[in-house]
């Protein structure tokens, strides 16, 4: 409310973070194929940083619209996908569950 924003830009700031990790799983798809793991773990915490650090200035900038593309920035290399793809190729099929 302090930005200016109602219900629908609420709604909106919600789902950014979702939308942002779908397309998020895809790049970091995409990106294991040229990078490493150890690479890729290196450069998601970064865009993670980088989309707090403009939702926690949003308040001062007063533009609304920042939240909306911090909180997708944040979805987007929160880099859901990894854990999973990692156990899957380091762990052998005998000693999976």
């Amino acid at each position: 409310h302090r930005l200016g924003g109602d219900q629908l830009f609420a709604g909106l700031i919600i789902s950014s973070v979702p939308a942002g990790a779908v397309l998020g799983v895809s790049m970091c798809t995409w990106s294991l194929r040229r990078t490493s793991f150890k690479s890729l773990m290196a450069v998601l915490p970064v865009g993670v940083i980088l989309g707090n650090v403009l939702y926690a200035l949003a308040g001062l900038m007063h533009f609304r619209f920042v939240l909306l593309v911090a909180r997708f920035l944040i979805g987007l290399f929160s880099g859901l996908s990894l854990p999973s793809k990692y156990i899957g190729l380091t762990v052998g099929m005998k000693r999976r569950s």
